[in-house]
């Protein structure tokens, strides 16, 4: 398969086991580079979409896991100078401001659920336009109640704000 064009954007995103040791977190600073310079040599911008650390119910479970995933994405992020979509720091916000929500898949701990998948794909979205999702009203066909789509949109919103220091 080949495209006429490069894309505009390519968001690359690494697995959850790839911040959980040093060497593990060298590896993927050192192949995320090459992937970044592979992207741009095709004429793309590449960006990294930083990770949601492991809800309480995996096996690995660390609560210091977030600040490892942090690290990682921005060190890789600073480095290649490349956009860092904060999607982590907002399931963290997320959890913080609402301890009962259930962001990840049940069964594993690791995967998003429909509302950690909304919550990304609004942080995603007010990461490359620089515009708050508050108001979108897309809801999966109202899988998304409004209480829930307003709660995770107004997080997304704060959590890029605070990320990138400006104003939506």
């Amino acid at each position: 398969l080949s495209v006429s064009k490069p894309f505009d954007l390519v968001i690359l995103q690494g697995g959850s086991g790839e911040v959980l040791t040093k060497k593990s977190r060298n590896e993927f600073a050192k192949e995320s580079r090459k992937l970044i310079k592979k992207i741009r040599k095709a004429g793309s911008e590449p960006a990294l979409y930083m990770i949601h650390a492991y809800s309480k119910s995996h096996n690995k479970y660390d609560p210091n896991m977030i600040n490892k995933v942090i690290k990682t994405y921005e060190a890789s992020g600073n480095k290649n100078n490349v956009l860092v979509i904060p999607v982590g720091i907002a399931f963290e916000n997320a959890y913080e401001l609402n301890p009962n929500i259930k962001l990840h898949k049940s069964f594993d701990g690791s995967h998003p659920n429909m509302l950690g998948t909304y919550l990304a794909s609004c942080v995603i979205f007010a990461s490359i336009t620089q515009k708050s999702p508050k108001g979108l009203q897309y809801s999966y066909f109202n899988e998304v109640s409004n209480a829930e789509k307003n709660f995770l949109q107004d997080v997304a919103h704060k959590t890029v704000e605070n990320f990138f220091d400006i104003e939506l």
